[in-house]
C-alpha cells in the first residue's frame, strides 16, 4: 500500500506554491513531523505495527540537498538502509510488509531489506514497489534504452526467488493472498488500463470511469479492493481517484477536482491519496476517503503545524496515515505520520430511558464531520440527530439493552458510559 515511483518524481517536480496551511476544522488526527524529528522528507508506506518506510536525508547532508537514502522507522528509531557503498543518491523505501521487510531503490540499485540485511535484487533494472507477508515482490522494469514510460515497461512479480513477467505495464501492490494491482498496456491503444491479477496471475481488466480510456490501480487490500485513478473522459481533462470493489469501479473524487490520485487503501476500505486543491494547478492536498466522502486531511489536523499536507501515501488498519508535507517557508518536503485521535465521552444525559429516548452525549474528538462515525447502545447502532465535535444527540434504538454507550469516529472507539434501558 504505497505510492509509485511516478508519484515520487511527481512530488519533487510539482511542489505546491501555497503559503499558508488550511485552518483545521477539527482535530481528528495528531501529526508527527518525521522531517523535523528524523530528517525524513517523505513517508511512503506503513504496516500494522506502525513501522514506516520512506526517504530521508543521509547523515551530514544539507537540508536543501537532493540526496536521500531509504529508511526504516520503527519504535521512534530510524535506520538508514544504506546504498550498497555508492554515493548517496535518490534512494527510497517504497513498501513495507508486516514483517518489517522493505523494498525500494538506492543509489546502487533495487533492494530488499530483511532481518537487518540489505540485499540487491536481480535483475538490477527492476523497480520494486510492493511486498507482501510471504515476501513476494512486485514492480516494473524498463527495457534497455527505453524512455521508461509505461509502454516501455513490463510489470513483474518475484515469488520464491523467481521472476515472472506480467506483460507490458506496471505492478504496483500485492496483498496477503498474492493478488496484484497495477496496469496493463492495451495493444490496440497503447494506453494503460487498471488491472487486478489473481493469485494464479490471471489478469482481469478493471475498466475506466465514465468515458475515460486510461486508468491505473496503485494499491490493493486483503479483500481484493483496489484503489487508483482513471480519466473520466476521452480528452483526458479530468483524472479522478477510484475505489474498485465487488466488480465495480467507483469515482471517489467527491471534490470533483481536475485531478486526484489514490495511493493507498487499508483493510477497512479507507483510501488515501492526493487531490488538486483548486487554488493552483501546482497545488495538491492530501485526502482520506471513508464513508462515501473525500476529506482534505489539512482540515483534520491541529492548527499551527506550519505544514501543508500534500500527499497521503499509505494507511494501515489502525487508520495511521503516512505521507508528504510541504514547509512553505523553507520550501522543504517533510515526511509525516497522522494518527487518529480516539473520541472521549465525558457525560451521558439522561443515564436511563426507554426506546426512543433522546440522549445527549458530551465529550471531545467526536469529529465535526460525522463520516464513518457511529454511536451505539450496548452494541446496537443508534440514529443521531445532532453531531458536533463535542456533542451528539441520539435516540435509544430498538433492541438496545442496558450497557455501554460507545462513540466510533474514524474507526476509533471511545470509552464507554453505562446507560440503563427501561
Amino acid at each position: 500500500m504505497t505510492r509509485s515511483v511516478i508519484s515520487a518524481v511527481f512530488s519533487l517536480l510539482c511542489t505546491a506554491v501555497l503559503m499558508t496551511a488550511n485552518p483545521a476544522a477539527a482535530q481528528s488526527y495528531t501529526l508527527t513531523d518525521l522531517g523535523a524529528s528524523i530528517g525524513a522528507y517523505t513517508a511512503n508506506a506503513i504496516n500494522n505495527s506502525g513501522q514506516i518506510a520512506g526517504a530521508a536525508l543521509p547523515s551530514g547532508a544539507a537540508p536543501n540537498s537532493d540526496l536521500s537514502d531509504p529508511y526504516l522507522y520503527s519504535n521512534g528509531t530510524i535506520t538508514d538502509l544504506g546504498n550498497f557503498g555508492v554515493a548517496s543518491g535518490s534512494g527510497q523505501g517504497y513498501a513495507i510488509n508486516s514483517l518489517g521487510q522493505v523494498v525500494g531503490l538506492t543509489g546502487g540499485g533495487p533492494f530488499l531489506f530483511s532481518n537487518g540485511t540489505l540485499s540487491e535484487l536481480s535483475p538490477t533494472s527492476v523497480a520494486p514497489l510492493g511486498i507482501n507477508t510471504a515476501g513476494s515482490i512486485v514492480g516494473f522494469y524498463s527495457f534497455p534504452g527505453s524512455g521508461g514510460g509505461i509502454a516501455d515497461s513490463d510489470g513483474f512479480v518475484i515469488q520464491n526467488g523467481a521472476l515472472t513477467d506480467l506483460g507490458a505495464g506496471w505492478a504496483q501492490g500485492i496483498n496477503t493472498s498474492g493478488q496484484i494491482a497495477g496496469a496493463t498496456v492495451i495493444p490496440s491503444t497503447s494506453l494503460p488500463e487498471a488491472t487486478l491479477w489473481q493469485s494464479d496471475l490471471t489478469p482481469a481488466l478493471l475498466g475506466f470511469l465514465g468515458t475515460g480510456i486510461q486508468s491505473r490501480a496503485y494499491a490493493i487490500n486483503d479483500a481484493g479492493q483496489a484503489a487508483g485513478n482513471s480519466y473520466t473522459d476521452p480528452d483526458n481533462t479530468h483524472l479522478h481517484a477510484f475505489l474498485f470493489s465487488n466488480g465495480t469501479m467507483t469515482d471517489i473524487d467527491t471534490f470533483n477536482s481536475s485531478a486526484s490520485w489514490a495511493w493507498g487503501i487499508n483493510n477497512n476500505g479507507v483510501v488515501v491519496g492526493m487531490v488538486a486543491d483548486g487554488l493552483s494547478d501546482l497545488g495538491y492536498d492530501a485526502f482520506v476517503y471513508m464513508g462515501g466522502e473525500m476529506m482534505d486531511l489539512n482540515t483534520l489536523i491541529p492548527a499551527g503545524s506550519g505544514l501543508i499536507l500534500e500527499q497521503a501515501n499509505g494507511i494501515n488498519d489502525a487508520g495511521q496515515i503516512v505521507g508528504t508535507a510541504l514547509d512553505p517557508i523553507y520550501a522543504l518536503n517533510h515526511g509525516v505520520l497522522l494518527t487518529p485521535v480516539a473520541p472521549e465521552i465525558s457525560a451521558v444525559s439522561p443515564r436511563s430511558g426507554a426506546k426512543g429516548t433522546v440522549v445527549t452525549i458530551k465529550g471531545k474528538n467526536f469529529s465535526k464531520k460525522p463520516v464513518a462515525c457511529t454511536v451505539a447502545f450496548n452494541g446496537v447502532r443508534a440514529t443521531w440527530t445532532k453531531w458536533t465535535d463535542t456533542e451528539i444527540q441520539a435516540s435509544v434504538p430498538a433492541g438496545a439493552t442496558t450497557g455501554g454507550v460507545v462513540v466510533t469516529a474514524f474507526f476509533q472507539k471511545s470509552n464507554s458510559k453505562i446507560f440503563t434501558v427501561k
